[in-house]
C-alpha cells in the first residue's frame, strides 16, 4: 500500500488574515493550527504549525503523519543523524 501526501503552500493574504482572526477567537484549538499548516507559505512554516497542533493535541494522527512526511522531504537523501 502506497500513501501519497501532497502539500500546497499558499501566500494568499486574505486566507492568512482569516486564520489570524480564527486564532484570536479560539487560540487553543489544535485543528486551527492543522488547517493553517495545510496553507502555509513554506514547509518550515507548515512544520511550525504542526508542532503547535501536536503540542495542544498530542494524539493528532494526521498532524503527526504530515509532520513526518515534511521532515522526510527535508532530509531527502541525507543520512539521518542520531
Amino acid at each position: 500500500m502506497c500513501i501519497q501526501i501532497t502539500a500546497t503552500f499558499s501566500t494568499d493574504r486574505s486566507a492568512q488574515l482569516l486564520f489570524e482572526d480564527v486564532f484570536k477567537l479560539e487560540p487553543a484549538e489544535s485543528i486551527h493550527f492543522f488547517d493553517r499548516s495545510c496553507m502555509a507559505a513554506s514547509a518550515t512554516d507548515a512544520m511550525e504549525y504542526l508542532n503547535k497542533c501536536i503540542a495542544i493535541e498530542p494524539h493528532h494522527a494526521e498532524a503527526h503523519l504530515m509532520l513526518a512526511s515534511l521532515m522526510m522531504n527535508e532530509i531527502g537523501t541525507k543520512a539521518p543523524s542520531p
